[in-house]
């Protein structure tokens, strides 16, 4: 297995650069080439790989002309690579030693992968800090944000970019893989450093305006923001569009603070549910009597997120009290227990990589308030009655992961649930694992095993 590893380089920063071919070089995995595209507009980048890489045969540089987009660029990588396996490397990541030989032996134990990625971390003062410890692939997260990122490796298909493609090439990649998810593999270590890049750094780039005043400066960099946002609303739509799913696209206004030439923009996805009233023979609503839905048409969301053709079950973010979470759906351990995810957070907190404030797909939902699709709840059989209240919960869920149905969280409905009765009986927990426990014994799929079980979950220690 022979490993293609492109580096598209654009406001680069030299020193993280340098560190980054340092550690491509000092790989375990010997059996590589590294193709760089320095789309920077000078090219003293170039100036550095021969200064300090001037023997390395493996080394291929090329100075993109000026003007050509991000796709292009990696248009010209894939045509000209020789690898089995193309690893798209940010350029001021750091890789850990072993990270080609560990991606290596996962293709190899998972051959029907296609694309892998890992967790990373960021440096920072020469410091790893901020894990970022990420579920397996995760549709609707990742429609709202890219937190995959572009570092991630996959088999020689035969794929192309758009050559108009100027920000978020990568990003394209990653969604159309939406449509046979089954083939994407997270592996939950930290195989990747991202250096830090401080608001120094930043201005750094920016120095070319220096002769703009403050106002000057402050639109050029409005005017590359939403030119990165539209182009990034464009990709979703797309693929929205593919999978013919109605949703109207906008910037997530909670996180305006962040419009940054290095962050990804967060995209707002708003569900068409506007038939759900014409539709009430194709779901069940589900609802303890002691549950309050807050905010007006709260069951028209979440019927939004389930008329996509691959959901069955859309749960809301449900609150304890008025300063605390109950659940944001639920997470298992290997023995089938069940948690409710961020239990006990403050519910207008955006949690751990951003958990509670953007719309995932997780594992499991509250039979105490949920939409569910009635064509999935008949052909499944419907609710396990042998089983206590938890445990039938997990176990229609897990019916429903195991047909390659996906369910979802949706944070813009909020519920009072107070505190749930989700007990169960050993006799229960023994018939659930006689059901499912091939599956369970492999651990939760959205939730990393990095992170703690129990009701202190999603949280750093």
């Amino acid at each position: 297995m022979k490993f293609s590893i492109i580096i598209r380089a654009y406001h680069t920063n030299r020193v993280y650069f340098r560190d980054c071919i340092d550690s491509v070089l000092g790989q375990t995995f010997s059996d590589f080439e590294l193709i760089i595209l320095d789309q920077n507009p000078d090219s003293s980048l170039g100036v550095v790989v021969n200064e300090f890489f001037p023997e390395d045969d493996r080394i291929t540089y090329r100075h993109i002309v000026q003007g050509r987009s991000a796709g292009f660029a990696l248009n010209f990588a894939l045509s000209t690579a020789k690898g089995d396996i193309f690893l798209f490397l940010n350029q001021h990541d750091r890789m850990a030693k072993d990270a080609l030989s560990i991606i290596s032996k996962s293709f190899d134990e998972n051959p029907q992968k296609k694309l892998i990625y890992s967790d990373f971390d960021e440096i920072e003062n020469s410091e790893r800090v901020r894990p970022h410890f990420l579920p397996s692939y995760n549709v609707e997260l990742l429609r709202q944000h890219d937190y995959i990122g572009n570092t991630f490796a996959m088999k020689r298909e035969n794929f192309t970019f758009g050559d108009n493609m100027k920000f978020f090439p990568e990003y394209y990649l990653l969604l159309c893989f939406t449509e046979r998810r089954n083939t994407v593999f997270h592996i939950a270590k930290l195989l990747f450093h991202r250096h830090f890049i401080s608001d120094e750094d930043e201005n750094d780039y920016y120095s070319i305006y220096e002769d703009f005043t403050s106002q000057e400066l402050k639109k050029e960099k409005e005017k590359l923001y939403y030119s990165r946002l539209a182009e990034a609303k464009a990709i979703v739509s797309v693929e929205l569009k593919r999978r013919n799913i109605k949703a109207d696209l906008s910037a997530d206004k909670r996180y305006s603070a962040e419009k940054s030439l290095f962050s990804f923009p967060y995209i707002s996805v708003k569900y068409d549910g506007d038939e759900y009233y014409f539709k009430n023979q194709s779901y069940t609503f589900v609802k303890d009597k002691n549950v309050r839905l807050f905010g007006r048409n709260s069951i028209k969301k979440l019927y939004g997120a389930l008329a996509q053709p691959d959901v069955v079950m859309v749960c809301p973010k449900t609150l304890k009290d008025v300063l605390s979470v109950n659940n944001c759906g639920y997470i298992f351990d290997k023995n089938g227990i069940v948690y409710p995810a961020c239990y006990g957070e403050l519910p207008w907190s955006l949690g751990y990589e951003d958990r509670i404030a953007l719309r995932n797909d997780v594992s499991a939902v509250s039979l105490s308030c949920c939409l569910i699709d009635s064509k999935f709840l008949k052909k499944s059989g419907g609710i396990d009655e042998r089983l206590s209240k938890r445990d039938r919960m997990l176990d229609l869920c897990l019916r429903a992961t195991e047909h390659g149905y996906r369910i979802v969280y949706e944070p813009d409905v909020t519920a009072f649930e107070g505190e749930s009765d989700n007990e169960s009986s050993e006799q229960s927990n023994v018939l659930l694992m006689e059901k499912h426990g091939d599956f369970i014994k492999n651990g939760d799929p959205f939730y990393n095993e990095n992170l703690p079980l129990g009701l202190k979950n999603y949280s750093l220690a």
